[in-house]
């Protein structure tokens, strides 16, 4: 209770000083948003301990990838793969089969690279108690992935059929939000 007290002095305070409503929901929006960055330090902190592994793709977009998970989960926790479209599901593949290899990660990422449906439907099978797997992507021939939960598959984020996004900023959104 005393918080909304101190709530309604500042804004009436802020008010009488001259601003408008709309400089009321700014610093409402701005209080916030603070204490939402102390909730996501905390989550960053339970993060940073993660052990995780990225396949991503060759270009400057998987690079991007790459470098926001050394940054969300520290260097020494994360093993990155780059792969090409020719070696995306035998690398895949290979490491989802390896039980113990699989189960040393806490989280699986492939980024900006898309696997076939075979193999998506392998690690549908193989994920489907421990749910360590993600896929994030952004090409139009990947959209047949949609169909499982684990995979997020979208040309644009913000307005539909405007703005086309990347690989790096799924990866960032779901950094970000998740």
């Amino acid at each position: 209770m005393a918080s909304e007290n101190k709530k309604r002095k500042a804004r009436n305070s802020y008010l009488h000083n001259g601003a408008d409503k709309k400089d009321c929901r700014m610093k409402r929006y701005m209080y916030f948003t603070k204490r939402s960055r102390k909730h996501c330090n905390k989550i960053t902190e339970d993060w940073y301990f993660m052990r995780v592994k990225l396949f991503t793709h060759t270009d400057l977009d998987g690079i991007g990838c790459a470098v926001l998970a050394y940054l969300a989960f520290g260097k020494e926790n994360v093993d990155v793969e780059y792969c090409n479209y020719d070696d995306i599901d035998d690398k895949v593949e290979e490491f989802m089969e390896d039980d113990g290899l699989y189960r040393s990660y806490d989280k699986i990422f492939i980024t900006d690279i898309s696997v076939s449906d075979s193999v998506a439907n392998m690690i549908d099978i193989l994920d489907r108690v421990d749910r360590r797997v993600q896929l994030f992507d952004h090409h139009g021939t990947a959209l047949f992935l949609n169909k499982y939960d684990w995979c997020m598959i979208k040309e644009d984020i913000y307005l539909e059929n405007i703005i086309k996004t990347c690989g790096t900023e799924l990866f960032c959104v779901f950094d970000l939000w998740l």
